[in-house]
């Protein structure tokens, strides 16, 4: 039980961190790049790389590039970021 406890106080200190990387970073293209390699990261290192859970990482990257298009952080056309997902995979 005590594991539990430990771990949900753990993710809410690594979201907790992430909140404070956007507050601090958000305005440099380079958090944006970073934001979206994480969280393809997690779907080239998972041992069942099915396809449903490829797409969905996909889809969570596009969206972070589609909010940092949104807050006007970026520089580079879409087609550009597009393909920066997809050398993420």
């Amino acid at each position: 039980m005590r594991q539990g406890k430990e771990k949900t106080k753990a993710r809410k200190s690594v979201s907790e961190i992430l909140s404070d990387m956007k507050r601090d970073f958000s305005a440099d293209p380079e958090y944006w790049d970073w934001l979206a390699r994480l969280e393809m990261s997690d779907a080239s290192s998972t041992e069942e790389k099915n396809d449903d859970a490829m797409l969905f990482k996909l889809q969570k990257a596009v969206q972070v590039y589609e909010k940092a298009e949104a807050v006007g952080c970026l520089t580079e056309e879409p087609l550009q970021w597009k393909t920066k997902v997809l050398t993420c995979i």
